[in-house]
């Protein structure tokens, strides 16, 4: 009986860890747990990295439950998208958040970035303080690495953010592909 409850208590602990408690996305350490092991064999990834337009002028405006409402919204929504394209979404953190796919064609990737960006402004949550829209937005960034390994967690999402940040400057409420370009111009 107490075995039983150790493992209940472990299993319980392990969900918390591994989990975002707000949005029941994956975590950040999920993540670098994650792709530690599933990239000791040369895959192909696709990273996309994104996060929501103007939240902190959101969270001023509307207030911070208000604002943990829409990351609850949006992740409910890159959930679907991760179910429906065999991703896997994570919270980074505030209101940053990840999707990871393997053996995704270069227009497979463009067109989930197109569907996040789509449906999250699709979802019409007013925005009343953005500067991209009259309704929540994302801006989103991706990186597609052929063969690669695990070399370093965060090289490989400072690829991916460079992305990011070129979607933001370039106006929010798009996506933008990882070139090499980027890391000179950003």
């Amino acid at each position: 009986k107490q075995n039983q409850l150790l493992e209940q208590l472990n299993d319980e602990l392990l969900q918390l860890a591994n989990k975002d408690a707000l949005t029941n996305l994956a975590n950040r350490h999920y993540l670098q747990r994650f792709l530690k092991e599933k990239l000791q064999t040369p895959q192909h990834v696709t990273i996309f990295m994104l996060d929501i337009d103007s939240f902190k002028l959101y969270n001023d405006y509307y207030g911070h439950l208000q604002g943990d409402e829409v990351l609850v919204r949006v992740a409910s929504i890159l959930q679907q998208v991760a179910l429906e394209h065999h991703l896997i979404a994570v919270r980074l953190g505030g209101e940053e958040f990840a999707l990871f796919g393997f053996d995704l064609s270069n227009d497979a990737a463009t067109h989930i970035a197109e569907i996040i960006c789509t449906q999250v402004e699709a979802a019409k949550i007013p925005h009343e303080k953005s500067t991209a829209s009259s309704f929540v937005t994302v801006s989103l960034g991706y990186v597609q690495l052929e063969q690669m390994t695990f070399v370093n967690f965060t090289n490989v999402l400072e690829m991916a953010d460079q992305a990011l940040y070129a979607a933001k400057n370039n106006g929010r409420n798009q996506f933008q592909q990882y070139t090499p370009e980027l890391s000179v111009h950003v």
